[in-house]
């Protein structure tokens, strides 16, 4: 039937419209990326007894990193971390310490890596 032109040939869209719907699929998978990596975080650091999800609403904001950081670098004195806490309330402060398990050079060396 193709040699007879009784197919229509199929829709190949134009260079620019292929290009405009890539854009939402590549956003889509870095927003997937994204929430693994935080998950993964997340998982790290509760594997360390490490509440740093119920202190600080983003582990990957400016306090969860501020936080992170210092724990990298082998901080776990329970007043720093509470000043790190941007936007912690009174309630937060006060049980931070309670929040920080220990964390071991494995536990630091993954989350900075």
């Amino acid at each position: 039937m193709l040699h007879h032109g009784r197919l229509r040939p199929s829709f190949i869209p134009p260079v620019n419209v292929r290009e405009l719907r890539a854009l939402p699929r590549h956003r889509s998978n870095f927003v997937r990326e994204r929430a693994t990596v935080v998950n993964r975080v997340q998982k790290v650091l509760e594997g360390a007894n490490i509440k740093l999800a119920s202190v600080a609403t983003d582990v990957l904001g400016v306090s969860g990193r501020a936080m992170l950081n210092a724990l990298g670098a082998g901080d776990t004195d329970p007043e720093v971390m509470a000043e790190l806490a941007l936007r912690a309330n009174a309630y937060q402060t006060r049980t931070v310490g309670a929040r920080l398990g220990r964390a071991c050079e494995t536990t630091s060396s993954v989350c900075l890596d």
